[in-house]
C-alpha cells in the first residue's frame, strides 16, 4: 500500500511542477476534496451492500 501511495505522490509532482506555491496549494486542496468525496461514495457503497 505504502509503495501505491509513493507512486501517486510521485505522479502528483511531476503533474504540478509547473505550478507556482499558491496554485499547488489550490491544487492540494481540491484534491483533498476528491478524495475525502470518494471515501464518502466508497462509505456509500459499503451501506448500500449491508442493506442487501
Amino acid at each position: 500500500m505504502r509503495q501505491k501511495i509513493k507512486e501517486v505522490m510521485s505522479y502528483i509532482r511531476e503533474c504540478s511542477s509547473d505550478m507556482n506555491e499558491e496554485a499547488y496549494d489550490r491544487f492540494l486542496e481540491e484534491l483533498a476534496f476528491e478524495i475525502e468525496t470518494e471515501r464518502e461514495l466508497c462509505q456509500w457503497n459499503d451501506n448500500t451492500e449491508d442493506n442487501k
